[in-house]
């Protein structure tokens, strides 16, 4: 895939795991995308997956929420990345257990 397809159809995928504990606190990741970053096939919805996103550069992001109720995940993507200086056409997956194989396994929620 070309940079500039890939620049098009970049995922970050979060973990809802064990590590960075999550409260009533602000958290920041940073990371950055690369030629050299692993690929998987993104979903579409939570039953489909892309039929032209099918080797999408991701990062991935563990934290975990340790108490109940709703929280605010935000991407962030006017950095730039594969072959971008403008920005991402990000996409943000969260799952409870991510495998870039099955895309579709443990997926909680995706955003646009």
């Amino acid at each position: 895939m070309s940079y500039r397809a890939m620049n098009r159809a970049v995922a970050l995928a979060a973990l809802v795991a064990a590590s960075g504990t999550v409260s009533a606190a602000t958290l920041t990741f940073n990371g950055a995308l690369s030629a050299t970053d692993p690929t998987f096939n993104r979903p579409t919805s939570a039953t489909a997956l892309s039929g032209v996103g099918t080797a999408v550069a991701y990062d991935v992001f563990t934290f975990t929420a340790d108490v109940t109720g709703p929280y605010s995940v935000i991407g962030d993507y006017t950095a730039g990345g594969v072959g971008s200086a403008t920005g991402l056409d990000g996409y943000l997956y969260i799952y409870t257990a991510f495998n870039p194989a099955a895309g579709l396994a443990n997926l909680v929620a995706r955003r646009r």
